[in-house]
Order: C-alpha cells, then structure tokens, then sequence
C-alpha cells in the first residue's frame, strides 16, 4: 500500500501558516516605518518629525531576539498621533474600542443611531484649506437645523471624523462621517425625516458659502441601529463595530479610481523617482498636513463617551431566565483581522 504520511504534517502546515501571517505582520511594519521616514521630512508635527528616532533618555537599549534577525529598541520616543503611518493604528484602534461601548449603551437606553455622510463639491484647485474650514462651518449649520428638528430640551450626542482622499485628476477630496445618537423617545417618523432637514441645511450652506449645489450621490443618511431588547443589542454590536470602523478607521481604507489615501500618498512618494507626478503628491500631501495641523479631524459632544455609562432603563424590571444576554464587546483589533485584511 501507499506509504502513511508523517504523524505532524498538520502541525507542520499549521507551522508555516503562523510563518506566513508573521511574515506578513512583519512586512506591514517595515512598509509603516518605511512610510514614516518619507513622514518625518514632510510633517509640521515636531512630535512626528522625532518618532522612531529622539531618545527618551541618555541612551537607548537594543534588545535582539535569538530565533531570528530582529530587534527591538527602547528608550525611542513615539509620537501616538494619529497622523503618523507606525502610530496611528494602534490610536485609531483604541479610539474605536471607545466608540463601541458608548453606540452599544445608547441602543441599550432605547436611542437610534443615524450615520450621516457628506460632501463638498469642488474642482482640482479647491485648497485643503478651504474645504476643512467649509466642513466645520458646515456642520455648524447642520448642528442648529438638528437642534430645531430634535427640539431644544431633546439632547442628541453625535461623533464625526474627516476622511481625506487625493487624485492626480480631481485633487483633494474630502468627506465627512457623522454618527447621530437620536434623543431618548425619538420615534422612527422623526429619524427618518433627518434624511430631509440635513440634506437641505447643507445644500443651503454649501451654495451660500461658494461651493455650488453638492452631490447626491456623496451625500447618505441611514439607521445603523435602533431601540430593542438585549437580544437586538446583541444582534447590532458587529454592525456597530463595523460603523465605529467606517467612521474613525481611515488608516484602514484605501482610494478607488485613481484616489489616494494619505499612506497611499506616502507609499507612492517612497517608490517613485523624481518626477512630475511626484512632486505634486509630495506638493499636494505637504498642503493638507500643513491645513489640518492643529485641526481636530474627530470630534464628538460632550455626552457621546459617556453613554457607555448608561443604565439599561430596564434594569429595575424582573427578566427572564432564557432572555439572551449581550456579549462582550468585540476587540477592535480582531474586527480589524477580519474586515479590513
């Protein structure tokens, strides 16, 4: 008969996957550091321009492994912004590990939650300039038309994030991703009439303050999650998360049609030789970093956090044995691993 096959070849597979995903790990790095020396040149962040290499201390300690060739400093200052290519996933990460909770405990207090996203027309010489300060402005604008829509007593909480693109055909774009926790008692027919009263405080902004007529195809109001049972709640933390992602989780995304994202940006800089379309990523780059220096790019109300502190207004209430029971909260990290790899 055929020879039986060795008694570990599934470890041995199981061996080489690890092998495998652990290269993988490994190369994203080196591509994050390799991005962050192009960063460091081009960055008006002094705590950028030192990442990786200002020390601490008087000295710094190397620490090598002995299973293969790497090493490991410390003692070297990092900069956690947000902006920065090998720091920014593990701050996006633990932004949106803060998220979670807050968009589960308002589901939990019976609230709705709405993702609002907009856009600004523009041609390939808008300045980066501009269009930031047209969003705030802008939302500004929304913010008192949900104020009246809502009722002034009705207390929503809202996050919001700035997410960039550039192309060589269109420039800078940019658009803007809100999460709307409705106010406790909201019904459906006033959320839905939101898709309304947004799309025209903004239309009346954006024509008002020379930006022209924007686009409907840009433009998307739609419930991400409503009021239920732990059951329900159970049911919308992975969209939930998903949400969380799409609206704080840029460092994740990447262009479409010719669209770069900031790393893309990055990446292209590193790999192309001097020339013309390198010295407009490198031009155009340079202009939203030095725009937006400063400038926050998330931003929530004052209550959005603390709606993870919220009680389930059922507490008082005798439950069921068998009622389902919410889970824990899902890491950021593992919804990562399987949605955006």
């Amino acid at each position: 008969g055929l020879p039986k096959p060795p008694a570990d070849t599934g470890k041995r597979k199981s061996t080489c996957r690890w092998e495998e995903e652990h290269e993988e790990l490994e190369s994203a790095r080196r591509r994050a550091r390799r991005l962050r020396k192009i960063n460091r040149r081009l960055s008006p962040s002094a705590a950028e321009r030192g990442c990786g290499i200002a020390n601490l201390g008087g000295y710094v300690d190397v620490v090598c492994r002995t299973d293969r060739r790497a090493s490991k400093r410390f003692g070297v200052a990092s900069c956690s912004r947000m902006m920065c290519p090998t720091c920014c996933f593990q701050s996006k990460a633990k932004l949106v590990k803060r998220m979670i909770p807050a968009l589960v405990g308002a589901v939990q207090d019976g609230r709705i939650v709405v993702m609002i996203t907009t856009t600004l027309r523009h041609d390939k010489n808008t300045s980066a300039a501009k269009l930031i300060k047209g969003f705030s402005k802008g939302w500004n604008r929304v913010n008192s038309a949900l104020k009246y829509h809502f009722g002034k007593d009705n207390k929503f909480e809202y996050c919001r994030c700035r997410d960039y693109m550039f192309s060589l055909a269109n420039g800078h774009h940019i658009h803007q991703h809100q999460l709307l926790v409705a106010p406790v008692g909201a019904t459906l027919a006033v959320v839905d009439e939101l898709d309304e009263v947004v799309w025209d405080s903004w239309v009346k902004f954006s024509e008002s303050n020379g930006f022209g007529t924007p686009s409907r195809d840009g433009f998307d109001v739609r419930v991400v999650a409503g009021r239920g049972s732990a059951a329900n709640v159970a049911r919308y933390i992975t969209k939930l998360t998903k949400s969380a992602f799409e609206v704080a989780g840029d460092a994740w995304k990447k262009g479409r049609a010719g669209s770069m994202s900031l790393w893309e940006m990055l990446d292209a800089l590193s790999r192309l030789p001097e020339c013309e379309t390198r010295m407009i990523i490198e031009e155009a780059y340079t202009e939203y970093r030095s725009a937006s220096y400063k400038k926050q790019s998330f931003s929530t109300s004052k209550g959005f956090f603390g709606l993870a502190d919220v009680e389930n207004s059922n507490d008082g209430e005798d439950e069921d044995e068998d009622e389902d029971v919410i889970g824990e909260v899902p890491n950021p990290l593992d919804v990562l691993a399987a949605e955006f790899t």
